[in-house]
């Protein structure tokens, strides 16, 4: 063991204490998820300029930090609206479970009505945020993009917009 600024590290050697340090912090923020985030949170508003600066400093990195954050979000919930929770269209027989070709649909086509406080409309990374939020609620089914079309012009035919 070795003693540094007062603390026990079990590690004099840099490399070694490097290893031991990320995964003891891994299993911190596995055991105490609730704790971790409220410690972050906490930490992030107390020192909002290291932010600020590192955004700045780094847009090409915060850009991919937001794509992949926006895609996992999107897989979730596509998963959470897919048929026995499994990604893929929710259209009878159909097999598309490429996600980029999945896309989230609204079961009653009210989809109009999905507005922010300013009247904009909420889509894409946004309402999937939005749902995520809302512990997923009902009304709502994924389907593929070819099978989305199809809804839309049986619904369009039905109502006698479309010839």
């Amino acid at each position: 063991m070795h003693t540094q600024c007062g603390a026990i590290v079990p590690y004099k050697n840099r490399r070694k204490r490097r290893v031991y340090n990320t995964e003891y912090h891994r299993r911190k923020r596995i055991e105490n998820p609730d704790k971790e985030r409220k410690s972050r949170r906490e930490w992030k508003a107390a020192n909002p300029e290291v932010f600020r600066t590192w955004n700045k400093n780094n847009p090409e990195k915060k850009a991919k930090y937001a794509r992949n954050a926006n895609k996992k979000v999107k897989i979730f919930v596509l998963t959470a609206y897919s048929p026995q929770k499994r990604l893929k269209c929710s259209w009878k027989l159909c097999k598309v479970s490429d996600v980029d070709m999945l896309t989230l649909d609204h079961v009653n086509n009210d989809g109009y009505k999905h507005r922010d406080s300013r009247g904009r409309r909420i889509a894409g990374s946004r309402l999937y945020y939005q749902l995520r939020g809302l512990g997923y609620p009902l009304g709502y089914q994924t389907l593929c993009a070819n099978h989305q079309l199809k809804k839309a012009i049986l619904f369009l035919a039905k109502t006698r917009k479309y010839q």
